[in-house]
């Protein structure tokens, strides 16, 4: 990799890693005084999402390893605890209460996957395929996030920082471009290509998030 290749990729790493504190600092901080229009729920899919993309990175390293996929396996791993920071927040808050979309979206998460499964299992998809491990990804992640919509639009996005909003694309379009480049750098292969096929969905259902939030900020 070239120095201005490098550069680049340290810049992306170092955005990432901001935008990752402020985005799951600033949940944090709200999730202590304020949960509305936020699910429990999702932030346990996540987790799940961060380790199914987690897993495709690692594989994907493994089968040419390069250095920008070297920093996208720690940001993962810097996701995975921010992340179950901000369940802890949940925890820590004492007002929040497993809502009836709660318990929707963990079984329709179930359903679908069984889904997933029954699907490769027909069209002879294996277990370790990283087409699986990114539908299940897509799954835990973008439909969550429909869910926490569907919530804003119901009771209000109070729980919902602004700058969690705007960390979260820049973050999600970040890690889009490092895939990028580590397909430019080190070749591609299907564990790359459905981890960016992941992230892609995930940054869609994020601008859906947002058009209801900032659709109800509009009329609060």
């Amino acid at each position: 990799m070239s120095l201005k290749k490098k550069l680049i990729a340290d810049l992306l790493f170092g955005i990432q890693i901001i935008g990752a504190l402020v985005l799951c600092g600033s949940q944090f901080i709200r999730f202590l005084k304020e949960t509305q229009g936020q699910l429990l729920s999702m932030f346990l899919l996540i987790e799940a999402f961060l380790i199914l993309n987690f897993w495709l990175a690692k594989k994907s390293h493994r089968a040419q390893a390069s250095y920008v996929t070297g920093q996208t396996l720690l940001i993962y791993k810097i996701w995975l605890v921010l992340i179950g920071s901000n369940i802890l927040a949940f925890f820590l808050n004492g007002n929040y209460r497993w809502s009836r979309n709660d318990t929707m979206t963990i079984l329709i998460a179930l359903c679908m996957t069984a889904v997933v499964f029954v699907g490769a299992k027909i069209r002879k998809i294996e277990l370790r395929d990283p087409m699986l491990k990114s539908f299940l990804a897509i799954l835990f992640k973008a439909f969550p996030q429909a869910m926490m919509a569907i919530k804003i639009s119901q009771v209000g996005g109070d729980g919902v920082p602004v700058w969690a909003v705007v960390a979260g694309h820049i973050t999600i379009i970040v890690r889009i471009l490092q895939i990028s480049i580590t397909i430019r750098e080190a070749g591609w292969d299907r564990n790359r290509i459905w981890l960016c096929v992941s992230e892609v969905v995930n940054e869609l259902s994020w601008i859906a998030v947002s058009i209801v939030w900032i659709t109800w900020l509009s009329s609060s």
